[in-house]
C-alpha cells in the first residue's frame, strides 16, 4: 500500500470512527431512557421492546449513511487504483465495520432487555408464591405448572377452576419461542455465536475470492455447521436455565434441519461429501 492509498483509508477510517462514536451516543441516550422506562412500566416487556425496536431506526440511519457515503463517494476513490485489489481493501473495511457496528447494537438491546427481566425477577418470584383455593369449596389447590394458565380440578370437591398466574408471573416467564427471560437470555448467550457465524461466512467468501472464486472447501461448510449449532444449542440451554424449563431439543433440531436444507443442501461441495 503506497502512501496516497494509506491516506485514502485514513480518511476512510476517520469516517468510520464518527458513525461509531455516534451509535456510542445513541447507546448512551438510550440507556438513560430505559432506566426510567424500567420504573415507569416495571413488569411489562413490550414496552421496552417497543421503545429498543423505535431506536432501530435510528440505527439504521447510521448504517444507510456509510452505504451511501461509500456509493456517493468512496467507491470511487478506491476504484482510481488499477488492479482492482485496492477495492477490495476498501469494501473488506466497510464490511467488518458494519458487521461490528452491528453486533454493538444488537448486544446493547439483548443486554438492556436482559437488565429489565433482572430488575422484574424478584416480583416474579412473589407472583410464584401466591397461594390458589378452589373457587367453589376454598380448598388449597396446586398448579402444576405455575407460570402459565391451566384447568386444575380440586382435589377435594372436583370443582373445575381456571386458574390465571399473576400476570408478572407471565410477563416474566412468557410462552415458549421468542418470549419471557427465558428469550431475552437466551438470544444475549447465543449473540457471539451468530456473529461467529456471520464472521465465518465472510472469511469463506474471502477465501474463496482470493483463489479465483473457488469452492468452498468441506472443511469450511462443517465449521459453519458447526457454529450454527453452537448458536441454537447456547440459546436453548440458556433459556431452560433461566426459566427452569426442559431444554428444547426439538426447537434445535428444527432449526438445523432448515440450516442444512436451505444452507448446506444447495452447496455441491457438501452434497458431494454428504450425499453419498
Amino acid at each position: 500500500m503506497n502512501a496516497e492509498q494509506a491516506a485514502l483509508v485514513e480518511r476512510f477510517n476517520g469516517f468510520l470512527q464518527k458513525i461509531d462514536d455516534r451509535l456510542t451516543e445513541l447507546m448512551g441516550e438510550a440507556e438513560n431512557g430505559l432506566g426510567a422506562l424500567f420504573a415507569e412500566h416495571p413488569d411489562d416487556p413490550l414496552v421496552v421492546g417497543n421503545a429498543l425496536t423505535g431506536l432501530d431506526y435510528q440505527i439504521e440511519q447510521l448504517r444507510s449513511k456509510v452505504q451511501e457515503t461509500w456509493d456517493g463517494q468512496i467507491e470511487a476513490a478506491f476504484s482510481n487504483f488499477d488492479d482492482g485489489a485496492f477495492l477490495d481493501v476498501g469494501l473488506d473495511r466497510k464490511e467488518d465495520f458494519l458487521l461490528a457496528f452491528s453486533e454493538r447494537w444488537d448486544t446493547f438491546k439483548t443486554g438492556a432487555m436482559v437488565a429489565f427481566y433482572e430488575a422484574m425477577r424478584p416480583r416474579a418470584e412473589a407472583g410464584l408464591r401466591r397461594e390458589y383455593r378452589c373457587s367453589a369449596c376454598s380448598a388449597g389447590i396446586e398448579l402444576p405448572q405455575q407460570t402459565e394458565p391451566a384447568s386444575i380440578y380440586c382435589p377435594f370437591c372436583r370443582a373445575v377452576n381456571q386458574v390465571i398466574p399473576e400476570t408478572v408471573v407471565v410477563q416474566y416467564f412468557g410462552s415458549g419461542f421468542g418470549g419471557g427471560v427465558g428469550h431475552a437470555a437466551g438470544e444475549a448467550a447465543a449473540l457471539p455465536h451468530r456473529y461467529a457465524v456471520e464472521r465465518h461466512k465472510i472469511a469463506i467468501n474471502r477465501y474463496r475470492r482470493a483463489r479465483d472464486w473457488c469452492p468452498e472447501t468441506l472443511a469450511q461448510l462443517e465449521e459453519l455447521e458447526k457454529l450454527e449449532l453452537a448458536y441454537w444449542t447456547t440459546y436453548v440451554n440458556t433459556s431452560a436455565a433461566a426459566t427452569g424449563r426442559a431444554s428444547d431439543q426439538a426447537l434445535v433440531k428444527s432449526r438445523m434441519d432448515a440450516f442444512r436444507k436451505y444452507e448446506l443442501e444447495n452447496n455441491q461441495v457438501w452434497v458431494r461429501a454428504k450425499k453419498k
